[in-house]
């Protein structure tokens, strides 16, 4: 095809040539091939579904390729009218001498076809048809993956030169995988990385846009049938600046925001469905989420005895405990507090002699501390540091006006 924009231009008692017929066809033809290019992305239109079916009445089920058609990145249109019995022929013809998997592909073929009537041909020409038919060639092969890839391979654009010979430029599409056993049999075939059709375009408009504020229909949205997938960002309204400089906590990714995978939205988000959230590989609900995100307050009660030896009128220790936390997975920081909540006495009688004159019988918290716990983010280790008086120091064993204590205690763990 040429790479620039010619058409035929007619005048009276003008003296016709076959390229001339030539060229209005490919005018023709490439403005077509052009413009489909120009509008679409290639891929399947519609059909060219590989199954597993009766295509025959009556006959056993076969596997087949379901009439439909495709559009190259060439911009040629490749047809299928009836369905397509794939058959050991198509292993064959493709050259597969070893089972295993396949990748199956259509692409647009084209061959001369129809001489002319009797009497008609030119001794001294060659390829004397009179017509070219249009068609399709099935493909079984395990090398053409990467070079049909939409996102790997370097597809024309409209401005470039568009080929008619498939032979030199071919372009197959990607219908599914087969299996091939060792007697070089298909023994399946199913739809597998298909690539279909896309739009280019900057706006789509619907019809009912046009109908005034007041028409039945003005609601009426673009409706899209299967998944919607963005690759680069979603604006829902008017766009707007999001600042690097006024976000907290300031973001660590660069550039901010990302070039893609932002949605913004100018106005009010509904939702009927839930909203998820990654954390740690597990995906959260938005409740479980927030969750996630605020403390949590441990709560419980703790038994300290007081054993051991004592030279001193005051006695202090330390109580040591671990504290779980059943929600955060990783406890950031942690603070605790701990209060007196009750005590045993020794028996009345030590508990005279122990005292004796002294005025006050005392147990104080000198403080709490909540430390990590190694190899356990989810778990903090609390000291309660404690002080009892008096103490015996007349016996060589410990003796204490009190034997026990009940401590409660309040831990917050922050994610």
């Amino acid at each position: 095809m040429a790479n620039n924009i010619e058409r035929l231009n007619y005048y009276e008692r003008e003296y016709l040539r076959s390229f001339d017929f030539v060229a209005e066809q490919n005018y023709h033809m490439e403005m077509r091939r052009r413009l489909n290019l120009a509008l679409h992305l290639w891929g399947i239109v519609e059909g060219l579904d590989v199954k597993l079916g009766e295509v025959v009445p009556g006959a056993d089920p076969q596997y087949y390729i379901s009439p439909g058609m495709a559009i190259d990145a060439y911009g040629r249109e490749i047809f299928l009218f009836a369905p397509y019995i794939l058959s050991e022929d198509d292993v064959t013809r493709n050259r597969i001498i070893l089972p295993g998997r396949y990748s199956l592909f259509i692409t647009y073929a084209t061959d001369l076809a129809t001489p002319p009537a009797a009497g008609f041909a030119v001794c001294d020409i060659e390829d004397q048809y009179t017509r070219r038919h249009e068609s399709y060639e099935i493909i079984i092969s395990d090398k053409l993956d990467d070079s049909v890839d939409p996102k790997k391979a370097k597809v024309p654009s409209a401005t470039d030169e568009l080929s008619d010979d498939p032979a030199k430029k071919p372009w197959p599409i990607r219908l599914g995988s087969v299996d091939v056993d060792a007697n070089l049999m298909i023994t399946n075939a199913w739809p597998k990385n298909r690539t279909y059709i896309g739009i280019r375009a900057q706006r789509i408009v619907a019809p009912v846009a046009s109908l005034g504020d007041s028409a039945p229909d003005t609601n009426r949205p673009i409706s899209v049938e299967a998944d919607l997938r963005a690759r680069k960002n979603t604006i829902i309204g008017k766009d707007f600046e999001v600042l690097k400089a006024d976000t907290t906590p300031t973001p660590t990714i660069d550039p901010f925001p990302s070039k893609k995978g932002n949605i913004k939205v100018r106005h009010d988000l509904f939702m009927r469905g839930e909203f998820y959230k990654l954390v740690d590989a597990k995906w959260l609900s938005i409740a479980e989420y927030l969750k996630s995100l605020m403390p949590e307050v441990l709560t419980g009660f703790q038994d300290i005895t007081f054993p051991g030896n004592s030279t001193a009128l005051e006695t202090t220790g330390t109580f040591t405990f671990n504290v779980t936390s059943n929600r955060l997975k990783k406890i950031g920081d942690a603070h605790a507090t701990a209060a007196i909540a009750s005590f045993r006495f020794n028996n009345r009688q030590d508990v005279a002699a122990i005292v004796g004159n002294l005025e006050q019988i005392s147990l104080r918290i000198l403080g709490v501390t909540a430390d990590p716990v190694a190899g356990q983010d989810n778990q903090r280790k609390i000291d309660v540091r404690w002080a009892v008086s008096p103490t015996d120091l007349n016996n060589a064993q410990f003796r204490s006006a009190m034997i026990a204590a009940t401590i409660s205690y309040v831990v917050v763990c922050y994610p």
